[in-house]
């Protein structure tokens, strides 16, 4: 039986069509709240950290790695037990992850294309989706993210564009020195959204060695920041930092307001439609990664019946998380992402020290 294998690149792309929607439910209002008007160049100051990180973690994994993955080195850096106890933790916190992600996506939907509709449906009908996928292959779920990679890309230039002429100069300079620290505060935002590149670190067991990994995530990582950047440019612009920064999703509002040929609807079907494509593609990626997780915890051989369970738990997660719209909006910008930064820039390199001190990495 042929093994479920992709290449780097693939990987990087199912990566980077995940988190295109926390990218854009986030980016730019969280920034610009935090920088001013100075946040369309929080990307910037972004991007260096990032690529530090990159290097980081390939210089520790890369020798290590083709003896079983990225949660081989975790279970080898800390000990069998301790290995196998961490990992269940980030794959209950992945589960975590998916819940709010799922309740996140069906709370659009609701808002924005069925108003006034329950949340219940849209839920029940994506995590039945999302575990499908989930259990096939890898090679599937990223051939299809592949695929919709460019049409993203392509999706977020058109509105770039058309948006690029209601931009006002007023509304992003001057930039001065003082605008400075607001720049590094609003890079966090932009950071925690990149950070999530890392957990796609633990489906490598399933890539094809050869290449220039750090090239191809230095370059997936530089495309991303170029694209908040310009995002960045034209909301911030059109809206002003202050109303950017009171929106719930400054990005979509920006793209109500684009007018080709009066057809404002079509575009919003667009944008609403890569979004759910997004979401569908970053679920499925969750529930590989989380089953993943389980699957080294329980030092079993298949990732699937994990996989199918974690979507499942999601599912439940998302009927009990968060009280209102309000309460979910206030977890997914604060709670989540210091859960997420705190996972991947302190404990996955302390667990990297500990097994390069133990000679184990």
């Amino acid at each position: 039986m042929q093994k479920d294998t992709i290449s780097r690149r693939q990987l990087m792309a199912t990566a980077f069509a995940g988190v295109f929607s926390p990218a854009t439910r986030l980016l730019p209002g969280v920034p610009a709240r935090i920088a001013g008007r100075a946040a369309w160049l929080s990307p910037v100051a972004a991007l260096p950290v990032m690529i530090a990180y990159v290097c980081f973690l390939r210089a520790v994994t890369v020798p290590a790695q083709s003896r079983g993955g990225l949660c081989a080195v975790v279970e080898r850096s800390l000990g069998r037990i301790p290995g196998r106890a961490v990992l269940a933790v980030f794959g209950v916190w992945i589960v975590f992850y998916q819940a709010f992600i799922l309740r996140m996506a069906a709370e659009r939907l609701a808002a924005v294309v069925y108003e006034d509709s329950g949340v219940g449906i849209f839920m029940t009908v994506t995590a039945a989706a999302v575990s499908a996928a989930a259990c096939g292959r890898l090679r599937s779920l990223s051939r299809t993210a592949e695929v919709l990679t460019p049409l993203l890309l392509a999706g977020v230039l058109i509105t770039l564009v058309f948006s690029a002429g209601g931009i006002k100069a007023e509304n992003l300079l001057p930039v001065t020195a003082a605008d400075a620290p607001g720049i590094l505060y609003g890079a966090v935002p932009v950071i925690d959204v990149m950070a999530l590149l890392a957990y796609f670190e633990f489906l490598t067991d399933g890539v094809r060695p050869g290449g220039d990994d750090k090239r191809e995530f230095i370059r997936w990582t530089s495309l991303g920041a170029a694209a908040v950047f310009l995002a960045g440019v034209c909301v911030i612009g059109a809206l002003s930092a202050p109303l950017a920064g009171k929106l719930e999703n400054a990005y979509f509002v920006m793209v109500r307001n684009i007018k080709i040929l009066n057809a404002v609807e079509r575009i919003e079907v667009v944008t609403v439609g890569m979004w759910t494509a997004a979401d569908l593609i970053f679920l499925a990626a969750l529930a590989q990664i989380s089953g993943e997780f389980f699957r080294a915890a329980a030092g079993a051989s298949g990732r699937r019946t994990f996989s199918a369970l974690s979507c499942a738990a999601a599912l439940g997660g998302a009927f009990l998380i968060a009280g209102d719209s309000f309460a979910l909006r206030r977890l997914g910008e604060r709670f989540v992402p210091a859960c997420n930064l705190i996972l991947v820039f302190a404990a996955l390199p302390a667990i990297f020290a500990i097994g390069r001190l133990r000679r184990k990495i």
